[in-house]
């Protein structure tokens, strides 16, 4: 029957995740003199405790997890009538996640008595995932369609760390976080297919999110599950082929509304009310390209413009802002493929305007001014380059 398709496989999945993290005394920190002085007595050389150097080590974790997952998948969809189409589908999985997470440093010989100490854990996780979508072709250029559908992202043993200095610390183990994403879409073409619109509207709705969270002492960071998140957005994409043959625009502008839906607190205490704006989610982002490629008897000349901007955001519930920087990069190519021996060479120029962009940035929040810090991570900062490439 043509009216009916379907689809079923099987996945199976196995990935060994192996993260380092030390955390050497950099600065001069009075907080670690009284360590220091109850250490010397005891003679203890562990390199627990000390750098090859000979720096003593403030925190450090080596996390060793294997992640497996089996799934069971299919989908079929009937064809109402000539221009609706129903697809139902499903995915059955269990997941498994378990391995150790080796600590050590002079803040866990504060808290343990000991050096090092070893975090061991597994968790066993198993579910359905459903997807239900309908698809209107209302004319030949013009298709609608409804989405709804449910996904997932393993859960696992804790591989940060936490301080004293934090009144919530690290729970051994996070869950699994699951989201519906409901989807209104339209997708359309213009003037012999030259101009295509898709707009669509989502909400995504986040049960037990996983997130990064900072420790009180800004040395570290760890997962935990947080309550929930609920995403509002609009995307909008075009694309015009241009009367000129090679001359072609794309732009996309998204906006998304995305805040918390049930209050939690913070490693160092602090509670974040429901209705805040959730970490690393920008209300605002676009990106604009203009490219062209011509063709001159055996050589071919391309190139692009693009202009990409993105709103503002907070990379943890801290108050501090990222992000809210645009940037212009430019590109043009020369080739000729009747001459195998010459590469194609591009002319790269990246943020023309040489903005400085805040992509990340981490606060220290120990209580004395010798070891408080602000750390900053930028974009690339305006770089022109010459790239030679070619095939043999």
């Amino acid at each position: 029957n043509q009216d009916f398709k379907w689809t079923i496989g099987y996945f199976d999945w196995k990935q060994d995740i192996q993260t380092t993290l030390t955390v050497p005394v950099a600065v001069d920190a009075p907080f670690v003199l009284p360590i220091l002085d109850f250490l010397s007595p005891l003679q203890l050389q562990s390199s627990d405790l000390f750098t090859a150097q000979g720096n003593p080590i403030v925190l450090g974790s080596v996390a060793d997890v294997v992640v497996e997952e089996q799934a069971i998948f299919g989908e079929i969809s009937y064809r109402l009538t000539k221009d609706i189409e129903v697809a139902v589908g499903g995915r059955k999985y269990k997941t498994t996640s378990g391995g150790d997470n080796r600590q050590n440093g002079l803040f866990v010989l504060t808290q343990q008595g000991s050096p090092n100490f070893t975090l061991s854990g597994r968790v066993e996780e198993d579910g359905f995932n459903p997807k239900l979508s309908v698809t209107w072709n209302v004319t030949d250029e013009i298709l609608t369609y409804a989405l709804a559908s449910k996904g997932f992202r393993v859960g696992g043993v804790q591989f940060g760390v936490t301080t004293p200095l934090s009144q919530n610390s690290a729970p051994e183990t996070f869950e699994s976080d699951t989201l519906w994403n409901y989807e209104l879409g339209i997708r359309t073409e213009w003037f012999d297919n030259t101009l295509r619109l898709d707009l669509t509207a989502y909400q995504v709705d986040w049960d037990k999110p996983q997130s990064l969270q900072p420790d009180a002492s800004g040395l570290a960071v760890y997962i935990d599950n947080v309550g929930g998140v609920e995403s509002k957005g609009l995307d909008v994409a075009v694309q015009y082929l241009f009367p000129w043959a090679g001359l072609m625009l794309t732009s996309s502008l998204s906006y998304a509304d995305t805040v918390t839906t049930a209050e939690f607190s913070t490693s160092d205490g602090t509670a974040i009310p429901s209705g805040s704006r959730w970490p690393l989610a920008p209300k605002t982002q676009s990106a604009t390209t203009l490219s062209f490629q011509q063709i001159f008897g055996n050589w071919t000349v391309g190139g692009f413009a693009s202009y990409t901007a993105i709103g503002s955001t907070q990379p943890f519930f801290n108050g501090m802002e990222i992000y809210d920087y645009h940037q212009v990069d430019l590109q043009l190519s020369l080739s000729n493929e009747s001459y195998k021996w010459l590469p194609k060479i591009s002319l790269i120029a990246n943020n023309v305007t040489d903005e400085r962009g805040i992509t990340n940035a981490f606060t220290s929040g120990l209580p004395v001014p010798e070891a408080a810090a602000n750390e900053f991570y930028y974009i690339t900062p305006m770089s022109l380059s010459v790239r030679l490439s070619g095939s043999f």
